[in-house]
């Protein structure tokens, strides 16, 4: 969930402290601190939820270096094109604990830490497997959002590796949370916003199912909470400390003129009112049907490439096809020809229909739709029925 690169100075630090790493290691493993930072969201889309880490102290060499799973290189050959194609390489990189507070310091975002104590035979594991993974030929990892992400990486490190001596019984992990991804994703994404459309379009039904409490781990501020439950009960534990107070950073999300809820109703209202006008001026504004017809057809092909060509695998069972068909592509045949063909018009009931059916799944929660497309949808019934109307004339 976070992008930083590894400059040479960090990996100067990183060859340093392995080759004292590797003199101390026998002598007393008690001398090392260990916890969990958890760093609070940021104003852009790419940091709205957060940031996890492994802070490692050695009190006697004066290290103090934070593990951070969310390193990711723009610049590496074929980043982009493997992000579209759901393979996204990220890495385990070794970050200056100053340099890191510093960062989110300057960001205004606040951290958290929680401090584990565990044993000293576990400390010595926890160590040896962190730098073992951040070697060259271990540290890099295929991001996934929900599954295998920054979170996810400190969670599952651990749960699996010391889950005897920070299990919390009044947790039971398998069980149901209460919450989708989804649900949790409007927690820390304004369902009227840009960033939340977008994530709504690409993301399908999927996403909407109820996922176990350990699944909630994908944010850093749900395994924290975690932290904090294990805290209360056993406070010899783990203890909690806020080293940066975050500050308001944040804008309104309601109502303006630069929301997707307004500015989507306003092109809802100029369709329904240029479709009352072809009506009652018995023409057809083919300008507007060309735009609607590209935007569906290239949202469509989009949904159609994430759901059945790419890895992403929230991308599947997406509805949204339901109004973005991407053979929507077909009606620019009837539109640039004089001849008006009866198998198109059957296509236009056959998208009306399916807008229909989007409607339902709606109600019925099958998906959770993005609010701020109900006027859109709405809209595109109304246009949809004014275009049968018309075809049906041309062809009788």
């Amino acid at each position: 969930m976070e992008i930083k690169n590894i400059n040479n100075k960090v990996l100067l630090l990183i060859f340093f402290f392995l080759s004292s790493f590797s003199f101390s290691m026998e002598q007393d493993i008690d001398r090392y601190n260990i916890s969990i930072l958890t760093v609070s969201p940021g104003k852009d889309l790419v940091d709205a939820f957060g940031h996890s880490g492994i802070r490692v102290v050695d009190n006697e060499l004066n290290y103090d270096i934070v593990f951070n799973f969310g390193i990711y290189d723009f610049q590496a050959p074929d980043f982009y094109s493997n992000f579209v194609k759901g393979r996204p390489i990220y890495s385990l990189g070794i970050n200056n604990y100053n340099r890191f507070f510093n960062d989110y310091k300057n960001q205004k975002r606040g951290i958290l830490e929680h401090k584990i104590q565990i044993s000293k035979n576990k400390k010595d594991a926890l160590i040896r497997l962190l730098f073992e993974n951040s070697r060259q030929e271990n540290k890099f990892y295929v991001y996934e959002y929900f599954n295998d992400n920054c979170s996810t990486k400190v969670a599952d490190l651990f749960i699996e590796n010391f889950n005897d001596e920070i299990y919390n019984f009044e947790i039971n992990l398998s069980s149901k949370s209460n919450y989708s991804y989804r649900s949790l994703i409007y927690k820390m994404i304004p369902k009227n916003s840009w960033g939340s459309l977008a994530i709504d379009i690409c993301l399908g039904s999927i996403i909407d199912q109820d996922i176990n409490y350990r699944q909630t781990f994908f944010l850093p501020s749900k395994f924290g909470s975690f932290l904090d439950t294990i805290e209360s009960v056993n406070p010899e534990i783990i203890e909690s400390k806020l080293l940066l107070k975050s500050q308001d950073i944040f804008e309104e999300s309601g109502f303006n003129l630069t929301s997707p809820l307004f500015v989507i109703l306003f092109i809802s209202i100029f369709i329904i009112l240029v479709s009352f006008l072809d009506f009652r001026n018995n023409k057809q504004t083919k300008v507007l049907d060309i735009l609607l017809i590209s935007i569906t057809t290239m949202i469509g092909l989009l949904i159609s490439y994430l759901w059945f060509y790419s890895d992403h695998s929230a991308a599947s069972q997406n509805y949204n096809i339901l109004w973005a068909p991407p053979l929507n592509i077909l009606l620019f045949i009837d539109l640039f020809t004089r001849k008006k063909r009866k198998w198109i018009l059957g296509y236009l009931k056959f998208i009306f229909l399916m807008l229909l059916l989007m409607m339902s799944h709606w109600i019925l929660s099958v998906q959770t739709f993005n609010i701020t497309l109900f006027s859109f949808i709405f809209a595109l019934l109304i246009r949809y029925l004014f275009l049968i109307y018309n075809h049906k004339k041309l062809i009788s």
